[in-house]
């Protein structure tokens, strides 16, 4: 085998040359393709990447086997829980529905879930309804976006992480 190689990519393209280790470390990482050529700087026939580097695409080889130690001693919590919701159901049913005709419908409760999406939709749709309230328009937004936040609190269960909330 010789120490340097030049490679030919899909297109056409040469570079190099490159020494062995360097091929392979190439090879490996992909910045050679498997189907293109490589000629040794000392011959002028090409032969395919992957003839002569056939092991470089596999990596490095995998590190041994560790022997069996003890067994971990971490437990996970009851459940299997790991994660922490970012509100409680508690806190956010209160949210929506104790400040009910202020604060609830300004979807504060959505944003402390972590539903940002749905809470600045909610806040639009109150500016809305302020903008609208003297032209009887404002009425209607008011008891759809009441009826939405009611209807939150009985089925938001997770928050937006999907990590059930705590009672």
């Amino acid at each position: 085998m010789s120490d340097q190689y030049f490679y030919r990519n899909t297109n056409g393209q040469e570079s190099g040359p490159y020494d062995v280790e360097e091929c392979r470390r190439m090879v490996s990482v992909g910045l050679i393709e498997m189907n293109g050529m490589v000629r040794a700087a000392d011959s002028e026939s090409w032969q395919l990447v992957g003839s002569v580097f056939q092991n470089a695409a596999a990596g490095p080889p995998p590190p041994p086997p560790q022997a069996p130690g003890p067994a971990p001693t971490s437990v996970s919590p009851p459940g299997g829980q790991t994660a922490k919701a970012s509100c409680t159901r508690t806190a956010y049913i209160l949210l929506a529905l104790l400040p009910g005709i202020f604060v609830g419908i300004y979807g504060i409760h959505n944003l402390i879930a972590g539903y940002t999406q749905k809470g600045i939709i909610q806040l639009v749709l109150s500016a809305v309804f302020w903008l609208t309230v003297w032209f009887c328009v404002g009425g209607l937004v008011y008891i759809g976006l009441l009826i939405w936040v009611i209807v939150e609190c009985f089925q938001v269960t997770v928050d937006a992480n999907n990590v059930p909330m705590a009672p």
